[in-house]
């Protein structure tokens, strides 16, 4: 029925079309979207990225290891290590620059820092984390909230991270495992910012990984934070 041109033509449109049918749909792409991409990614984004980029080689070295708190993060997920590889990064320039203050139920005084990073709940491979440029990533302070100066009379406060000072590499490391926490399920959402979650889930990241990372500190800057 077919001449050889008209059968080699059938044979070429059979073959681009198994191709087109076994090539990967978009979102099978973004599941397989390099790791190795990540640091190409984070130098685009400057000082600030290089900052990223090491805090994200330090926590890979924690996930990495035989250690309690690889070990921890491997008891939710044992792709734990694999997942932060395979996380993004980019910046919120937008986000809460100062400090914001509340009195409690008791007439206490409550602080609510800038937040750190942010990335959805059980965002699983290829999650976006999104670091405020504004806050204890890169900041060792910030201003306080002038509107609440009637009962606050500091002007900037000290922000922390746990048990850490801002802009210190223990803190970046923190924060990133905190992020891989929320990624992979390891500790509950804490979106509401007044409720103290945030800072528990915190707790129970330095509970498990405080050995490690001031290990990894002290390895890769022992004369510096």
């Amino acid at each position: 029925m077919f001449g050889s041109r008209g059968c080699k033509s059938l044979f070429l449109f059979l073959v681009a079309a198994m191709v087109l049918f076994a090539s990967p749909t978009c979102s099978d792409t973004k599941d397989h979207v390099s790791s190795s991409d990540v640091p190409i990614e984070l130098l685009e984004l400057g000082q600030r990225g290089e900052l990223i980029a090491r805090a994200r080689e330090q926590t890979l070295e924690i996930l990495e290891g035989q250690n309690s708190c690889s070990a921890w993060f491997q008891e939710s997920d044992a792709d734990a290590a694999d997942i932060f590889r395979s996380l993004h990064f980019t910046l919120t320039t937008s986000g809460q620059s100062q400090v914001s203050v509340m009195r409690d139920d008791l007439g206490f005084l409550v602080y609510r820092h800038p937040w750190a990073a942010k990335v959805a709940p059980f965002a699983g491979r290829n999650a976006l984390i999104f670091i405020n440029a504004n806050g204890p990533f890169f900041l060792r302070d910030s201003p306080v909230d002038d509107t609440v100066w009637e009962v606050v009379r500091i002007s900037r406060r000290r922000l922390t991270v746990g048990i850490y000072d801002g802009d210190t590499d223990k803190a970046r490391m923190t924060i990133l495992l905190h992020e891989l926490g929320h990624v992979i399920g390891r500790i509950p959402k804490d979106d509401d910012p007044w409720s103290g979650q945030s800072g528990r889930n915190t707790e129970e990241v330095l509970r498990h990984c405080k050995k490690e990372i001031a290990s990894e500190a002290k390895r890769t800057s022992p004369f510096s934070n």
